[in-house]
């Protein structure tokens, strides 16, 4: 069966063949998400954050993200994304709204228009998605990467609803369970706030292709006093839909995307759920295999949606076999994010990032907890609390409100 192609924005095809590319630190540059620019955070909003207009961080056809802080002495940092898509960005809050507080879902504080402009504030996380990094992960820290986000699919699958863009760009890399609570050492016009992750991604080593890359973070230590914990968080929900509601041209990132999704509205199968599976799975296989998965023209595009992709090839890790059935053309074979997340690895990872989070909790509390003590506390499905200072007209129960004249 022939896929129709969807643009690219990486087109890189001829590199992949020809063996050219295979480290995604050839890729076209992407904004890094740790700029080494210096922030003077010169533009206010309405919501008494603070950020600077003229340092992108991310940025796509759709919307721009900023680093942000709020206005007190100490202050908290953020992602701030804009978009002149105000439904999309609404979309994307009410999302948020509904899959409430989860330790591997970047969080969602406040979201309002200002000026024609909508603007979603977000956590921060310094060390930026695992795009630069895909090649250099080990297989412990991919399978840390697998829990945590396979856990978040869950969840969103849960609520009824799909990605539809789960990509390495999307898949965040946090060093703790409270990136938003990120201090720099000091802040001024003549200083970088992120300066202190900006010298650790710098930190570099060289890989088995002979490129220089990040090294990978020690995933090992379960200190609860040690802030070095990394999660890693799914984010980007300005795509997703409900499961029912998929239509032509909402298919995602090109390299990631399902084949059911590419063929709609020609297929037997309904596009839902195990869309996000496959793309998932797509990710996962260049995680473990070193390469990118085919691009735009090449044949192994089609042959990695019809069946007959030879993996033996790529040497696929035994232990990561079950990324094959992930990839089944077939979306009623392949297995639920539910299914995944009771695998026994799986279940130890994210038994550990339960006990850091009672940790935590503990010492927020002024508790000592040991290991034998902690337990997995039930995550609260309520919206996490705005932590910028508001006036009396915003503090008590506040409404989002949308002027779609804007548009």
């Amino acid at each position: 069966m022939a896929f129709p192609l969807p643009d690219f924005d990486d087109d890189v095809s001829d590199q992949v063949e020809d063996g050219s590319l295979t480290s995604i630190a050839d890729l076209p540059v992407e904004n890094p998400f740790c700029s080494q620019s210096d922030y003077t955070f010169n533009k206010p909003t309405s919501r008494n954050l603070l950020y600077d207009s003229s340092h992108l961080i991310y940025s796509t056809a759709s919307c721009k993200v900023y680093i942000a802080k709020n206005s007190v002495d100490k202050p908290t940092f953020y992602a701030l994304k804009s978009s002149s898509f105000v439904k999309r960005i609404r979309n994307e809050f009410d999302i948020y709204q509904l899959i409430g507080n989860h330790p591997t879902i970047i969080s969602c504080y406040d979201t309002w228009i200002q000026k024609g402009v909508a603007f979603l504030q977000l956590e921060l996380a310094p060390l930026g998605s695992i795009r630069r990094d895909l090649f250099n992960f080990d297989n412990d820290t991919i399978w840390t990467i697998f829990s945590h986000v396979i856990f978040a699919i869950k969840r969103l699958h849960e609520i009824g609803h799909m990605h539809l863009d789960i990509s390495p760009s999307n898949i965040l890399h946090c060093q703790s369970l409270e990136s938003t609570k990120f201090q720099p050492r000091s802040v001024s016009s003549n200083s970088n706030p992120i300066q202190k992750v900006s010298q650790i991604a710098r930190t570099s080593k060289t890989n088995s292709h002979g490129k220089t890359a990040p090294k990978t973070p020690n995933m090992k230590s379960n200190n609860a006093e040690n802030e070095n914990f990394h999660v890693f968080k799914l984010a980007d929900f300005g795509t997703a839909l409900k499961i029912g509601d998929f239509d032509e041209d909402c298919e995602g990132a090109g390299p990631y995307v399902s084949p059911e999704a590419l063929a709609f509205p020609n297929t037997d199968f309904e596009v839902g759920s195990p869309t996000d599976i496959y793309s998932f799975g797509v990710v996962m296989l260049e995680l473990t295999t070193k390469r990118l998965a085919p691009r735009a023209s090449q044949p192994g595009y089609s042959k990695l949606r019809d069946g007959t992709y030879d993996f033996d090839s790529l040497q696929l890790p035994r232990e990561f076999a079950f990324i094959k059935r992930m990839l089944d053309p077939n979306p009623t074979r392949r297995p639920t994010a539910d299914e995944l997340v009771r695998m026994d690895r799986v279940q130890e990872i994210l038994d550990q990032l339960f006990d850091e989070k009672a940790r935590r909790i503990g010492q927020i509390r002024g508790q000592k907890v040991g290991p034998a003590a902690a337990v997995t506390p039930s995550i609260p499905q309520n919206r996490l609390p705005p932590e910028t200072p508001y006036t009396s007209k915003y503090a008590v129960k506040r409404k989002i409100m949308f002027d779609d004249d804007d548009l």
